[in-house]
């Protein structure tokens, strides 16, 4: 009899069979307890993995779980580094990780020959050597996608030797590896959405990250933190008359001088279009060395034809308390130095030079401030917030990624007293628009998009991370943005960059049927909504990620299961997919179409109390053995019931072998008393197991499986499940994904 150990079973050299533990003392309530237990706690596991992603701390979970469910004296996970060599990840149990740095032999043989490895005398003399309590030991490959990322050892203990379970130790090292696989992806994605594509330089997120950690250091310790802010004097002309491929050249070189002029400990993160920035661990007067000294090495490289830097520093706490006060007097700062002729540094309080420059910035905030003390004026400023906050708070109420989209046009339209407003998203080199409120003649069909290169004020606006407005009032307005004002039958637009871990989405179109200069007031309540909506699709998009992972974990679960009955993997994915399509189209709401494909992906965990031998069986059950393997529906309930975030899934998991008529176990539920998630998942699994091969039989045609379906309607099968996944399979044999199907009653 051919038995399967997971994903795994394929070894990349010839490799001695490793037969699995199978046992022999499955109708032993004390066994089915073992069983029970280990299946419960392997489901926490996908759970605790799919959760443990920003942890960080898969393998270490992993260990600790392998060696309580294998009862092992220990278990270890190693990593293959960038080097290509094996180094200790995590272990578990009473052994010093010294001895375990270096990978013992059984670990590396299972690696290089890509399959399970039980220690040899010579690999067991290896382990014992390190001092490890170890009666047998077996190593385990983790694979993803193919690729080696490591592998696991677990040891059983030499007072009590017992057989490893080899199916448990599959399980749990397709587990890891998904969950591994998935952390590196996410770790790749964190790094990537801190890096500025067009420079190399950190980017503004990392910038913002960073400042919060060291001046979190700074106010513990009371030590000194300067920002320097930098910006490129005159970039706009560069854009405007030799073209935006020249002024990204022009920021290109400029981070290159830029990094080749600062010393060990110095950063300079790209904090905006033309702006960078310089966190340092000092006073203002060492601040300022290093803003000079970066500020010369740029005007000295005049082979570049490079444009100068204006440059403003601040300092905590002589000028600030907070990060928002420090930015904010980094800024005025550098608006100093703009105004008093570019090229220069200017310090918020130069005690030395007097900082006429600040003055005028000083008073302008003076003046404001003795505005905002008149009741009238307090009266409207408040006003205004508290409208901005309730907008916010209406944007937070939108459930899907369309519902805060739409929320977004309608709240950010009614804040700014504009007519209307547009979300498009970028695709490539296209915007297309997303949704809009009061749509506009030219965006009334489905599908509308523009090339960003024929969206002067667009391009902008996500170049430059800024806002960026035009009016047909202004006779110095680009002519395709009048053109396109005049066609939509708007006068002006301000256009605002929708930025998703800094990197562009979209943007977002405020029109205005008036002639109208949006003021920088305006602008900036626009930028902070459009952050808000930003930080929302972000949360979501994250959200997907676990989701997806949690999947995945419970994916190769039931892959697991599927080996151990000799069947293939993706028979219990395959279910899933098709499960959500049909209960889509029968109109279920989202939230039940996820309990749906959760209760596809473990309608079976209950054949981990089923013994291996007798899902794999070829020929006829005894009654005795059709018992055991119907028990799987109750023991799969059973199962899941510790998991508290399944509690929902219980049902539909235990329910997916009752029939329509009555005949199906464990509870002979009929008709409508079956939950229709439950229906949804027999139908779909139905019709998967028919078109796929089995140990006992040939798989049927496409068109032998629909007529067998359209047969049981009515008797096995809930008749609108059918339906559904009958004019599914049509659907899609009309869209080439799958072999021609015709219906059974088709001339």
């Amino acid at each position: 009899m051919s038995r399967r150990l997971g994903k795994l079973s394929v070894a990349r050299q010839p490799a001695a069979p490793i037969e699995p533990a199978v046992s022999r003392e499955a109708h032993d309530p004390e066994r089915a307890e073992l069983l029970l237990h280990r299946a419960s706690r392997l489901v926490e596991l996908a759970r605790e993995l799919a959760t443990s992603v920003e942890g960080g701390g898969p393998a270490q979970l992993v260990v600790r779980e392998l060696r309580d469910l294998a009862e092992a004296s220990f278990a270890a996970c190693y990593l293959l580094g960038p080097d290509g060599k094996l180094a200790l990840d995590a272990h578990a149990g009473d052994v010093s990780r010294p001895r375990l740095r270096t990978a013992p032999a059984v670990v590396e043989r299972a690696l290089a020959r890509l399959t399970y490895a039980r220690a040899d005398l010579a690999e067991l003399a290896d382990l014992r050597a390190r001092h490890t309590p170890c009666g047998g030991a077996v190593a385990a490959p983790l694979m993803a996608q193919g690729e080696p990322l490591g592998a696991l050892v677990v040891a059983t203990d030499p007072d009590h030797p017992a057989p490893l379970d080899l199916d448990l130790v599959a399980t749990v090292a397709d587990l890891a590896a998904s969950s591994l696989a998935n952390q590196r992806r996410l770790a790749t994605t964190f790094a990537e959405a801190r890096r500025d594509a067009l420079t190399g330089l950190a980017n503004q997120r990392a910038f913002h990250e960073h400042l919060d950690a060291v001046l979190r250091e700074a106010q513990a310790a009371g030590t000194p933190l300067s920002l320097v802010l930098f910006d490129l004097d005159d970039f706009k002309l560069i854009n405007d008359r030799e073209g935006h491929a020249r002024g990204d050249r022009v920021l290109r070189e400029l981070a290159r001088v830029a990094m080749r002029s600062l010393r060990a400990g110095e950063e300079v993160f790209r904090v905006g279009g033309e702006e960078f920035g310089i966190v340092i661990a000092a006073g203002a007067d060492l601040a300022a060395r290093v803003a000079e000294r970066v500020r010369a090495t740029v005007e000295a490289e005049a082979r570049l034809a490079l444009p100068t830097l204006s440059a403003g520093v601040a300092a905590f706490p002589t000028d600030a308390r907070t990060k928002e006060e420090l930015l904010h007097r980094a800024d005025l700062a550098l608006y100093a130095a703009k105004r008093a002729g570019k090229n220069r540094v200017v310090t918020y309080r130069d005690e030395e030079h007097g900082s006429r420059g600040l003055t005028r910035a000083e008073a302008t905030l003076e003046a404001i401030g003795e505005r905002m003390g008149r009741a009238q004026i307090r009266s409207i400023v408040l006003s205004e917030l508290s409208g901005v906050t309730a907008a916010i708070a209406e944007l937070g109420r939108a459930t899907t990624e369309r519902g805060l989209l739409e929320t977004a046009c309608r709240q950010i339209a009614s804040v700014l007293g504009a007519s209307a407003c547009s979300i498009s998203r970028l695709e490539g080199e296209v915007l297309r628009e997303s949704t809009a409120h009061a749509p506009h003649p030219l965006r009334a069909a489905s599908g509308w998009g523009v090339v960003l290169g024929a969206a002067p004020l667009a391009r902008a606006a996500l170049e430059r991370g800024r806002p960026a407005s035009a009016t047909v009032a202004d006779r110095a307005v680009d002519p395709e943005v009048a053109n396109a004002l005049g066609e939509a039958r708007m006068a002006s637009v301000l256009t605002l960059p929708l930025l998703l871990l800094d990197r562009p989405w979209g943007v977002v179109e405020v029109f205005d049927a008036r002639p109208r200069d949006f003021s920088a007031a305006e602008a900036a309540i626009g930028e902070l909504m459009v952050s808000q909506v930003a930080a929302m699709l972000a949360h979501e998009q994250h959200a997907e990620s676990l989701r997806r992972l949690y999947r995945a974990s419970l994916v190769s679960l039931s892959d697991a299961l599927e080996s151990r009955g000799g069947g293939s993997p993706g028979h219990v994915e395959d279910v899933a997919a098709l499960a959500v399509d049909v209960a889509h189209r029968l109109g279920l709401p989202a939230e039940d179409v996820r309990l749906v494909e959760l209760a596809a992906l473990l309608h079976d965990v209950g054949k981990l109390r089923v013994p291996a031998e007798l899902l794999a069986k070829p020929g006829p059950l005894t009654p005795d053995e059709l018992a055991l393997l119907r028990s799987h529906a109750e023991a799969g309930a059973e199962i899941l019931a510790p998991v508290a975030s399944l509690a929902e899934v219980l049902p539909l998991v235990r329910a997916t072998h009752e029939r329509w008529d009555g005949r199906g176990y464990p509870d002979g539920l009929t008709g409508g008393q079956i939950p229709l998630g439950a229906c949804v998942v027999a139908v779909c699994e139905a019709y998967s197991a028919m078109t796929r091969a089995a140990p006992h039989r040939k798989p049927r045609s496409p068109r032998a499986a629909i007529e067998e379906l359209r047969a049981g309607a009515g008797s096995q099968f809930e008749p609108r499940c059918v339906e559904a996944l009958v004019e599914l399979l049509d659907e899609r044999a009309a869209n080439g994904r799958t072999v021609a199907l015709r219906r059974p009653d088709a001339a």
